[in-house]
């Protein structure tokens, strides 16, 4: 229960800081759409997590898979 409220703690500072932030570093007049940005950019952020999550509990098999082996002479590929 104590590690619930010491998270509250930490998100409960993200919107007065991103407010902070943007009145630290634009115009008035610039200041609403920063500030709409911010939380259109946290509200896709909270979607696409949600669905990353979804697909990675999906998973069976061990995440050794996606480790990239040191025989790959290609580091671009995750699997060799």
């Amino acid at each position: 229960m104590s590690i619930r409220f010491f998270l509250g703690v930490a998100e409960a500072t993200v919107a007065p800081a991103f407010a902070l932030l943007t009145g630290s570093f634009y115009k008035r007049g610039e200041q609403p759409l920063r500030q709409c940005l911010w939380f259109v950019g946290n509200a896709l952020a909270g979607v696409f997590g949600s669905l990353v999550a979804h697909r990675i509990s999906y998973i069976n098999g061990a995440l050794e898979s996606w480790k990239v082996s040191p025989s790959c002479s290609h580091k671009v590929y995750l699997r060799c």
